[in-house]
């Protein structure tokens, strides 16, 4: 069984109704389960948004090495890279910061 602490919290007039309202809605015994089920939802919000956070950062990454293996072999003439460069660039794509630099210069 979970440990319970007993805490007096002062609440606005419309967060009180809005808690009040929940009480109701979702049929439960007091305002402190309530209290206690936004502060999980939080977590789990956070958890969550770590975990997006988290993918999108590798996503990117390998996106970059991709697109910077691409450019060198650009830069060596392979010839399916070029045109597959064009098409990114034309389409907004990443580029590493050597591409931009080099193409603003020509």
């Amino acid at each position: 069984m979970m440990n319970k602490k007993r805490q007096m919290i002062l609440f606005d007039e419309d967060i009180y109704q809005s808690i009040q309202d929940d009480i109701v809605e979702h049929k439960m015994r007091c305002r402190g389960d309530i209290v206690a089920d936004v502060c999980n939802k939080f977590r789990y919000g956070q958890k969550k948004k770590w975990h997006l956070t988290t993918l999108t950062e590798a996503a990117s990454s390998e996106l970059e090495n991709d697109v910077k293996k691409d450019y060198k072999k650009l830069q060596l003439g392979d010839n399916n890279v070029n045109k597959r460069v064009l098409i990114a660039r034309d389409t907004g794509q990443f580029f590493p910061s050597e591409f931009n630099k080099k193409a603003a210069s020509t």
